[in-house]
């Protein structure tokens, strides 16, 4: 569906992240961290990755052009967590919920919905600090594409984008 639209330009703001530990995203048995990236900054990748996979052109926040679209959001939930259950096996669940605003030129009130990505597995074997790391950055990459899918193919954003005046 978003491919349908003619092309537009976006600028994505940066994500506001007010989750209490910034570095943090999963726990439950292993805890892991994000060294050198933040999860803001993976947010803002992936949406303009699917919006450029679709044709649209993404303008950087130093861009003199003015974009049709501007997106910018907060960063609700992005968690992870796996737990080994005596005798149910080892279970992960990743969690993505993200609050994306879309104002397009020409309209005064931004288009503000929350999206959720969810995914959930059961390994079949234990979980452990060795083979952890692989296996959470999956299912949080699973659930990102999952709130991701839900983001662009929702009927009310894309009515919100096809009625953009494009800017000259």
């Amino acid at each position: 569906p978003l491919a349908g639209i003619e092309p537009l330009s976006f600028k994505i703001n940066e994500f506001e992240d007010i989750r209490p530990y910034k570095k943090l995203i999963g726990g439950f048995g292993p805890s892991v961290e994000l060294e050198d990236q933040k999860v803001s900054e993976i947010i803002t990748f992936a949406i303009s990755k699917e919006l450029k996979r679709n044709g649209h052109k993404i303008l950087s926040s130093t861009d003199p052009n003015k974009a049709d679209v501007i997106i910018e959001g907060v960063v609700r939930r992005y968690w992870v967590e796996g737990r080994d259950q005596f005798f149910g096996g080892s279970k992960v669940t990743a969690d993505v919920e993200i609050e994306i605003s879309v104002t397009s030129v020409g309209t005064e009130k931004p288009f503000t919905k929350v999206y959720l990505g969810n995914y959930y597995f059961k390994p079949s074997f234990g979980l452990n600090a060795f083979n952890i790391g692989p296996i959470y950055t999956d299912a949080i990459n699973q659930a990102l594409l999952n709130m991701l899918k839900e983001f662009t193919t929702d009927e009310d954003f894309l009515s919100k984008i096809k009625k953009v005046k494009r800017s000259e």
